[in-house]
């Protein structure tokens, strides 16, 4: 009976011992795969992390553009405003321009008719103080005097 006892304690421990090793192997093995998923985890956390970050410098980017864009489109916009000014005041100041040109152009031919004008006093004055002279000459002359 003790023998048996024996045999039944050691046959128990043996079947413990086994079962022992066999949880303990999938212990390691489960202890290997949860090290395995934990680092991926972990890396797969830091990806995520990278993605954060870099979609927080991408709004952040956008929302700088948009300002700069915003900031260019009023400009432009002022831009054209004071371009159509600067076309209308260039127009006005053609018209004017062409009407002082047309003035310049009636003061060249009045001009030009004064000289003219004047040319032809010039040469009668000429003439008549040439008929003048001659007509003192002749009063000389006969005795008389000019």
């Amino acid at each position: 009976m003790i023998l048996i006892l024996i045999a039944a304690v050691v046959g128990f421990a043996i079947v413990f011992e086994n079962k022992f090793k066999g949880i303990s192997i999938d212990y390691e093995n489960k202890t290997k795969q949860l090290e395995k998923i934990t680092a991926k985890a972990v890396s797969e956390e830091a990806k995520s992390q990278q993605i954060y970050e870099i979609k927080e410098n991408l709004q952040k980017d956008k929302e700088t553009l948009e300002q700069s864009y915003s900031s260019i489109s009023k400009e432009n916009s002022d831009l054209k405003v004071e371009l159509e000014s600067l076309k209308s005041e260039l127009y006005a100041v053609k018209s004017q321009l062409a009407d002082k040109s047309g003035k310049l152009g009636l003061l060249e031919s009045r001009y030009n008719e004064v000289q003219s004008s004047l040319v032809n006093a010039n040469d009668q004055v000429s003439w008549l103080s040439f008929k003048v002279k001659e007509l003192c000459g002749k009063l000389e002359n006969a005795g008389e005097e000019c």
